[in-house]
């Protein structure tokens, strides 16, 4: 799981996603208390190695299956805890999972913790947004870049243009 507030446009202060950290983590465990301790994180780091500060999670979810065996599952371990199902009328697949369900909760509990820092931040999803590989995300950003230096040269060039007219009917009055 990965935890980010903006991107490499954004100044985010580092005490500050601590504290929506610790509050995203302190909701995190007492849901997993109150349902049945399914969920174990194993690892936390703070990566400040990219553009944007952000946090990775590790965990790991188990369950009790019927001969009493602890079993790693997040799936079996999710309905363990009593998460439905985003669409109980539909078999569980790749689009209708518990997973899903949880996520939309946690991800709730993550925008409660950054509103809370005064944090202006986009709670509903874009529209047929799909995650884009790096490489694809630093090229839409580079082309954004030249697209706009392209038109900030055109506007520079047509200023430029407006003040040698300028410039020439001056002269031409002066002249007369």
């Amino acid at each position: 799981m990965i935890l980010q507030v903006g991107d490499r446009n954004t100044d985010i202060d580092l005490g500050r996603l601590g504290q929506a950290l610790d509050a995203y983590l302190g909701r995190l465990d007492e849901w997993n208390d109150s349902h049945g301790g399914h969920m174990h994180v194993l690892s936390m780091a703070l990566h400040l190695d990219e553009t944007s500060p952000h946090v990775h999670i590790r965990r790991v979810w188990d369950y009790t299956d019927r001969d009493g065996l602890t079993r790693l599952g997040q799936g079996k371990a999710l309905e363990r805890a009593g998460i439905p199902l985003p669409d109980p009328s539909k078999p569980v697949g790749r689009y209708n999972n518990r997973k899903m369900a949880f996520d939309s909760l946690a991800r709730g509990w993550w925008q409660e913790a950054c509103l809370a820092q005064g944090w202006e931040i986009e709670t509903e999803a874009r529209p047929n947004m799909r995650h884009k590989k790096k490489r694809d995300f630093i090229y839409d950003q580079m082309t954004a870049e030249v697209d706009k230096a392209r038109q900030d040269a055109t506007a520079a060039d047509k200023s430029r243009q407006d003040a040698q007219q300028r410039a020439q009917s001056a002269t031409r009055e002066a002249q007369k």
